[in-house]
């Protein structure tokens, strides 16, 4: 019986209390609080979420590479990081900045889809595996 009368308690304190009144001064119409116009919202890459992807290392980690765009675009090129000198260099840009959507064969779209991959430009690289001093960094071709 004693379960019973601490349940009953505990649903007469919960209805007790109610939610303050909204302010009604602090309400604004629906132009004053949108902060961003609907354009900005929906693109791609979002506000804000510009960022290097595909960081590696060289293969003596001396280096970081990385793929940026540098002007908030989706045309990535292949940017080196020296923490030595704390310089970044801009390694390689696809030559009339790359290749855009319209252009892609119908299987280049799809292997695209299916990895999600947004990006144009050099959209992969790999350092080669060599004992070569500089180290080479590769980058396939657009046709293959």
């Amino acid at each position: 019986m004693r379960a019973n009368s601490k349940r009953k308690l505990k649903r007469l304190k919960s209805s007790e209390t109610n939610m303050p009144p909204t302010d009604h001064s602090a309400i604004q119409s629906l132009d004053e609080c949108l902060l961003f116009p609907v354009e900005e919202i929906v693109q791609y890459p979002l506000p804000g979420y510009i960022a290097p992807v595909s960081v590696s290392f060289s293969p003596d980690d001396s280096l970081i590479s990385f793929l940026f765009c540098p002007n908030n675009s989706l045309n990535h090129n292949v940017f080196v990081f020296d923490p030595a000198t704390q310089q970044q260099v801009l390694v390689f840009s696809p030559p009339g900045g790359g290749l855009e959507e319209s252009r892609l064969s119908a299987e280049e779209k799809l292997r695209r889809e299916r990895l999600r991959e947004r990006g144009l430009g050099v959209t992969r690289y790999e350092w080669a595996k060599s004992c070569s001093k500089p180290a080479k960094i590769m980058i396939p071709l657009p046709s293959g």
